[in-house]
């Protein structure tokens, strides 16, 4: 239950209200020019965002929600909790308490001025920052953000890659440490640099119900960002990797490659004709911006035409990205795609290149040349956990 002066939400006149109970006496409202007004009372007058009251019996049932779960704000719209009006309290998946405890235990080893380089606000406009060129690689030019190996002694460097190790699967590390090796084959230091690559925080590392936080990790051809909420529900996106000067013995995005190459051999002449239609562009990739424009919904094959083995390919194609991420972040993600319906994706190749792509994703493969590969996975709508409150609450008072 909540206790003095804990902060519930921003009423629609954006002032912040507090919730409390000085004399048990019920739960009341203070702040924003407000004192001594019920809960419901107040859920009735401020809350609806399209304007009109809720009346009572729907403002009674959002009190006894926000008394349960003080500090999570309310999706106006959603399904309000079973008629005992109490919310499931879950306990966080394991990956992310250990995700949770070597981030901390990274921050705590840096000193005041790395913590500042490391951490910012949930809010901050830096957590939409994508990048994947060398340093500098800020906008306009301008300084990367976060903290890089470069700037770590072994010991805070150890710390760093634990978090990193725990937040990825052992595929996922092993990609990430072959595309830094990469940047020895390019040389230029210190502008090709494996210690080139910077870690940021956004929000605090907690486990705790409500709380939003997140992290990127970034570096020449490598940028990918995942936010969180209450440790059980993730947005792993946008999430660039790439690799460049290679050879088949030291490729870390070979296997994206070679089965979208199985996968279309394996087609007919005429579905090889299908899956080169709207082949073009790759702007998931250069746009770099907020919101990425659908790609044609026509594009390509559906994955519906294909046969067993080849869906199972198409599947495994999706795998070598999801897999990226620690089992937790990968099989949500997978769960999310599975509602989509994996018969409407698309299979698009063009020479080398492709996408499998659905009404909410994409997945950009653009090979650059025979030694040089860009790929991506971007939400239309869920980069950055744009959706992840909206989602979270769907799953909470639906029981999914």
């Amino acid at each position: 239950m909540p206790t003095d002066g804990s902060t519930i939400w921003i009423g629609n006149n954006n002032r912040l209200f507090d919730v409390y109970d000085s004399e048990n006496d019920g739960y009341r409202i203070r702040g924003g020019g407000k004192a001594d007004e019920t809960l419901p009372d107040f859920i009735a007058e401020y809350m609806p965002q399209t304007g009109g009251g809720v009346g009572i019996e729907k403002a009674e049932k959002i009190t006894a929600y926000v008394t349960d779960t003080v500090g999570r704000p309310w999706c106006p719209g959603e399904s309000w909790p079973p008629p005992n009006n109490n919310v499931t309290k879950t306990e966080p998946d394991a990956s992310c308490a250990v995700m949770v405890d070597k981030a901390n235990d990274f921050l705590a080893s840096l000193n005041n001025n790395q913590q500042n380089d490391a951490t910012f606000g949930w809010g901050s406009n830096q957590r939409m920052y994508f990048e994947f060129l060398p340093p500098p690689g800020g906008p306009a030019g301008t300084a990367r953000q976060g903290i890089a190996f470069r700037n770590l002694n072994n010991s805070q460097k150890t710390k760093m890659e634990d978090f990193i190790k725990a937040a990825t699967s052992a595929t996922g590390w092993d990609k990430i440490n072959g595309i830094r090796n990469l940047e020895k084959e390019l040389g230029d230091p210190p502008y090709r640099d494996p210690d080139g690559y910077w870690l940021s925080f956004f929000g605090t590392p907690s486990v705790d119900s409500g709380v939003e936080w997140g992290f990127r990790f970034e570096g020449h051809h490598l940028s990918f960002h995942t936010s969180i909420l209450d440790c059980k529900t993730y947005a792993p996106t946008p999430a660039f990797w790439g690799a460049s000067e290679y050879n088949n013995n030291n490729n870390p995005l070979k296997q994206e490659g070679d089965l979208a190459q199985d996968l279309y051999q394996s087609l007919s002449n005429g579905q090889k004709q299908q899956a080169g239609n709207n082949s073009g562009g790759n702007s998931a990739i250069s746009a770099k911006k907020r919101l990425i424009d659908p790609y044609p919904q026509n594009a390509g094959i559906s994955v519906g035409d294909l046969n067993q083995q080849q869906k199972a390919t198409v599947r495994n194609i999706i795998l070598a990205y999801v897999g990226n991420m620690n089992d937790d972040i990968a099989n949500k993600r997978m769960q999310r795609l599975e509602t989509e319906g994996f018969d409407n994706l698309r299979f698009v190749y063009n020479n080398g290149s492709y996408r499998v792509q659905g009404s909410t994703f994409v997945i950009v493969y653009d090979k650059q040349n025979n030694s040089h590969v860009h790929s991506v996975w971007r939400d239309y709508d869920g980069d950055w956990g744009e959706d992840l409150l909206e989602r979270h609450m769907r799953m909470m008072h639906s029981g999914q």
